[in-house]
């Protein structure tokens, strides 16, 4: 149905990052900034974290930017993009092809139990 539709989806990798610090974003908004040659998006991302309340304010700002964005220093590039979802919902694992653990070491079996 989805190939149908949107054949694009059907081979689109989907990440789970991990945390919402500033390697949670930067991997948000690069991995949702990916084009392949077609110029299609490559990557389905949900960003993912457990600490109070982050994931609530981080998706209202995001809604209300409309975009995140990531400052390349070498390449002196701005690049613009926003996760498909953000959410503290462990469930959102379930679907995902590839996950990204962006938390200190100390978090990460907060992490991988709440992913189990």
């Amino acid at each position: 149905f989805v190939a149908r539709l949107a054949p694009h989806l059907a081979d689109m990798s989907s990440v789970l990052v991990c945390g919402g610090g500033n390697a949670a974003q930067v991997c948000a908004t690069l991995f949702a900034s990916r084009q392949d040659i077609a110029g299609q998006r490559r990557y389905k991302v949900t960003a993912f974290s457990l600490y109070d309340q982050e994931a609530a304010r981080w998706d209202k700002i995001v809604q209300q930017a409309g975009f995140m964005e990531c400052y390349l220093h070498s390449q002196k590039k701005i690049v613009k993009a926003k996760p498909d979802r953000i959410t503290n919902d462990p469930k959102s694992v379930a679907n995902c092809d590839i996950v990204l653990l962006t938390v200190p070491s100390r978090y990460h079996e907060k992490y991988f139990s709440a992913l189990e």
